[in-house]
């Protein structure tokens, strides 16, 4: 769970937030804490189902999806099953894995989370379908999907097309530097180096803005693709969902819906982005809505005294704010667009993002 504190701030914003889309308008819905992408033994990962299970709930985490590769085995692990009794939301998932333990057949190589799975009705997709063919089988499947580490050095998303999914990982577990210069193409990535693995995650929330601007909503998720603890935290980085009930449909559902925030760690800095779209003073509309030009756009980090927090749209930064209290809040006019907000821990060469928002998309009509 939250820690106390965020907990109790929690629930005094959701009062503040009436979403516009009916099927998660209830003023009774909060963030939940969730890890997306975790490897227990049986696959890669180095660890137990009982091992993740108490370590999400020592780390503050309300939801956790094993995503172990090709294989929903861990489903039906007697840990995996007893989660709900110490207060855990279990979303049941794997990684589709093509170019992985000797799945690769020469084509394309690229991982997809796929969350959702009923075992026994969607059964796991081979691993030499081709992207249309596991997109597609996935989609008539009803699942959610995400596109994982694109920039990753041996399993790349192949191209700058992320359509086909709901969320793409833009942020993993060591976050590196904001791109500085242009990525590679994706037919040559480099080798898993340090310069490399510096920009990676940068380029991908570049290639996210990409995605914006070409008109697709996709959610943006932190992950921290968890195989061992030490290096790696379970909780660090993860995604914040926003849901009216605590299940597993409700947490996917947000997902789709593009009502997520991405943390560092969920007892850590936040930083929400949201709209007063009829100027009544009601910020009723929060990442992964849309909202008439025109509209009031807030942006507003807790915890994040002496951050710097960038408001952003998918042609570039529009303003840049240093925060000097721990409850900080800006309020602006928004033109067309699909803005998003960020915190980085300024002077930072290595690892300086803390949070950041989903979009929230203003639209050309006017109220």
């Amino acid at each position: 769970m939250l820690c106390r504190f965020m907990l109790a701030r929690v629930v005094a914003l959701a009062s503040l937030l009436a979403i516009a889309a009916p099927a998660l308008a209830a003023p009774e819905g909060r963030w939940y804490a969730t890890q997306l992408h975790a490897h227990s033994r049986h696959s890669d990962g180095l660890h137990s189902v009982a091992d993740l299970v108490r370590w999400a709930r020592e780390g503050g985490l309300d939801a956790l999806a094993l995503t172990d590769h090709q294989t929903d085995k861990h489903v039906s692990d007697p840990d995996w099953q007893g989660a709900a009794a110490q207060g855990l939301i279990m979303i049941p998932a794997y990684e589709w894995t093509r170019g992985f333990h000797g799945s690769w057949d020469g084509g394309d190589r690229f991982h997809l989370s796929v969350w959702g799975l009923k075992p026994g009705v969607t059964p796991v997709i081979p691993p030499t379908a081709s992207r249309e063919e596991v997109l597609t089988t996935l989609e008539d499947q009803g699942l959610t999907v995400g596109a994982n580490h694109p920039y990753e050095p041996r399993f790349p998303w192949p191209d700058e097309d992320v359509g086909g999914v709901h969320a793409m990982e833009v942020w993993q577990w060591r976050y590196g530097k904001q791109a500085a210069e242009p990525p590679p193409s994706h037919a040559n990535v480099p080798r898993n180096n340090l310069p490399e693995f510096a920009y990676r995650n940068g380029w991908a929330i570049d290639l996210w803005r990409k995605q914006l601007a070409a008109g697709r909503r996709v959610a943006p998720v932190a992950t921290a693709d968890f195989h061992v603890l030490g290096p790696q935290q379970l909780e660090s980085p993860c995604t914040l969902v926003w849901s009216r009930e605590a299940s597993a449909e409700g947490i996917l559902a947000g997902i789709r819906a593009g009502r997520v925030a991405l943390v560092r760690d969920p007892r850590g800095p936040r930083v929400e982005i949201e709209a007063d779209a009829d100027h009544d003073g009601e910020f009723e509309a929060i990442a992964g809505e849309a909202v008439p030009a025109g509209a009031r756009l807030r942006v507003r980090a807790t915890g994040a005294r002496g951050l710097v927090v960038g408001v952003w749209r998918a042609d570039g930064e529009v303003a840049r704010y240093e925060v000097r209290e721990q409850a900080w809040s800006r309020t602006f006019t928004a033109r067309p667009g699909a803005y998003f907000a960020r915190a980085d821990r300024p002077g930072a060469a290595w690892d300086p993002l803390q949070a950041m928002t989903g979009a929230l998309y203003v639209t050309p009509e006017t109220y």
